[in-house]
C-alpha cells in the first residue's frame, strides 16, 4: 500500500510539473502574441473562433464571448468578405493563402495571410488567420512611386534641354572646335545644377550655392556675392546656373574676368517673392554693344523669359556689362 501511495505521489508530482510547464507555454506564447501585435484568429474546420489575440479582438471587434461563434457571423468582415471562402478553401487544400487588403476608409492597409491549422496527427483540423499591419510599407510605396514619376519627369525635362542646347549650339557656331568647347561648357553647367539638387534630394536649392558653383573657378577677391536666403525650384535652379555659366564665360573671354583686376558682382533682392537678380562687370576692357546678338544672350534671355517668367534687360555700358533680372519665386 505504501508503494502504491509513493508511486501516486511521484505521478502527482510529474503531473503537477507538466502542468506548469503546460501552463508556462501559455503564458510564453500569451506574451509572444501580445508583443507582436499581430492580430491573429484560430479557427477550426467550420470556420468556428477557438481564440485569437488581443490586436484581432481590435481589428475584428470580437470580445471573449465570441469564441465558439462562427466567423461568418462577424460584421467586421466588411473589408475581407472573401475571407470564409479562403478560409474554407485552405481547409480544403492545405494551401497557404496571402493577399494585400485595403480597409474602406482608405487609410489601413494589411497583409492578410491564411495557414491550414495543423493537429498533433497532421491533420487540417482548421486555419490560422493573421493580419499583419503594412500601412507603413504601402505609405512607403506610395511616396516611393511618385518619386520615380517625378525623377522620370525631370529626366525627362532635363534630356530635352540637352537636345536643344545641341541644336541652337552647332545651328549658331557649327560643328567646330570652338562650338564643341561651348556645347561641352554648358552641359557641365547643367551637370553641376542637377548635382546641387540631387545632394538637396530634388527638392530646392538655394540661389546662393547655384550662383557660386558656376563662378568657383575664379578667385574670391574678383568676385563677390549678396543678396538674402532663397530656395530656387529644381527648374529655376537650373536656369539660373545656365545663366551664370553663359555670362561667367562671356565675362572670362571678353570681360571683366579676362583681364587681371577686372571684377564681377552678383547681387539680388527679394521683394513679396520677386526676385531682382544683378550682374555687373566692372574694370574690364571696354564693353561695346554687339553688332548681332549672340547665343549666350539668346541663351540667357530665353532661360529668363521661358523658363523663369521673367524679364531680362542688358546694358552693355563701356564701364562694364550690367544684366537685370527679375522673376517670381514658384512654390
Amino acid at each position: 500500500m505504501q508503494s502504491l501511495n509513493r508511486e501516486m505521489n511521484t505521478i502527482n508530482l510529474e503531473l503537477q510539473e507538466k502542468i506548469a510547464q503546460l501552463a508556462a507555454a501559455n503564458t510564453d506564447l500569451r506574451n509572444f502574441f501580445e508583443a507582436t501585435q499581430i492580430a491573429t484568429m484560430f479557427l477550426d474546420a467550420d470556420l468556428v473562433i477557438r481564440s485569437f489575440t488581443p490586436a484581432a479582438g481590435t481589428l475584428f471587434d470580437v470580445r471573449s464571448g465570441d469564441i465558439g461563434r462562427p466567423l461568418t457571423e462577424l460584421a467586421s468582415l466588411r473589408d475581407y468578405p472573401a475571407l470564409p471562402q479562403t478560409i474554407a478553401e485552405v481547409v480544403r487544400t492545405g494551401d497557404v493563402h496571402e493577399q494585400r487588403l485595403t480597409c474602406t476608409d482608405g487609410e489601413a492597409h494589411y497583409l492578410a495571410r491564411v495557414n491550414p491549422y495543423l493537429s498533433a496527427q497532421e491533420e487540417i483540423s482548421g486555419a490560422i488567420v493573421t493580419f499583419i499591419d503594412v500601412t507603413g510599407l504601402a505609405e512607403a510605396e506610395e511616396r516611393q512611386g511618385l518619386l520615380i514619376a517625378e525623377l522620370n519627369h525631370r529626366v525627362k525635362n532635363m534630356l530635352t534641354v540637352a537636345i536643344s542646347l545641341v541644336k541652337m549650339t552647332l545651328r549658331k557656331t557649327g560643328p567646330d572646335a570652338a562650338a564643341r568647347e561651348a556645347l561641352i561648357g554648358r552641359l557641365h553647367a547643367m551637370a553641376r545644377s542637377y548635382e546641387l539638387l540631387s545632394d538637396s534630394a530634388w527638392t530646392r536649392v538655394s540661389l546662393r550655392d547655384i550662383v557660386t558653383a558656376e563662378l568657383e573657378a575664379f578667385d574670391d577677391d574678383r568676385v563677390s556675392l549678396s543678396g538674402p536666403r532663397v530656395d530656387l525650384t529644381s527648374g529655376q535652379a537650373t536656369a539660373i546656373g545656365m545663366i551664370m555659366h553663359e555670362l561667367a564665360t562671356n565675362a572670362a573671354k571678353y570681360g571683366a574676368l579676362s583681364n587681371g583686376s577686372g571684377q564681377v558682382r552678383v547681387t539680388w533682392q527679394r521683394d513679396d517673392g520677386e526676385i531682382a537678380l544683378q550682374w555687373r562687370e566692372i574694370g574690364g576692357p571696354a564693353v561695346e554693344p554687339p553688332e548681332q546678338t549672340g547665343f549666350g544672350i539668346v541663351l540667357i534671355k530665353g532661360q529668363i523669359e521661358h523658363q523663369l517668367d521673367g524679364q531680362i534687360d542688358a546694358d552693355f555700358d563701356p564701364e562694364g556689362l550690367h544684366v537685370s533680372m527679375t522673376f517670381r519665386l514658384k512654390p
